[in-house]
This record gives C-alpha cells, structure tokens and sequence, in this order.
C-alpha cells in the first residue's frame, strides 16, 4: 500500500498509521537518482517530518520502505 506526503511549507511529513509498529527507513535521492539523504523511522511512530532546509532548490525522489515492504514511493520539489 502506498502512501501519499504532504508537503508543508518546508518539510516533508507522514503519516505513519499503517506502518506503526515497524521501524522503516526513508530514502531521498535527488533527480540524477544520488542517495542524498537516509532517515530511521522509529518503531510505534505515527509521524515523521523532514525539515528541507538543508536541500537546495530541485526535485527529489523518496523511498519509505519497512523489514516487510516497501511502504510509498514519490517526488517532492524544493522551492524556497
């Protein structure tokens, strides 16, 4: 099942419901398809948010996978 993001002034947040009680990673790669950035997603969580201040102007892909599946899967655009 795959899940869709909300893209909040400068963050990137999810809602985790259905994966809540599975630790998972989150996987940002740029347009050239560069891993830029790797989070952990703590078990029993329900949401995470990304602060995109650190990321220059462009377009992104993310990956959300858990031991089990690969949960969502999108691109987001930075435009500060």
């Amino acid at each position: 099942m795959r899940k869709k993001i909300t893209l909040v002034l400068i963050c990137l947040s999810f809602t985790l419901s259905s994966i809540a009680q599975r630790a998972g990673t989150l996987a940002i790669y740029n347009l050239m398809g560069v891993k830029v950035g790797e989070y952990t997603l703590a078990p029993n969580a329900q949401k995470f948010t990304l602060g995109l201040s650190n990321y220059s102007d462009g377009i992104y892909f993310y990956r959300l996978v858990t031991p089990c599946c690969e949960v969502g899967v999108g691109k987001y655009i930075v435009a500060k």
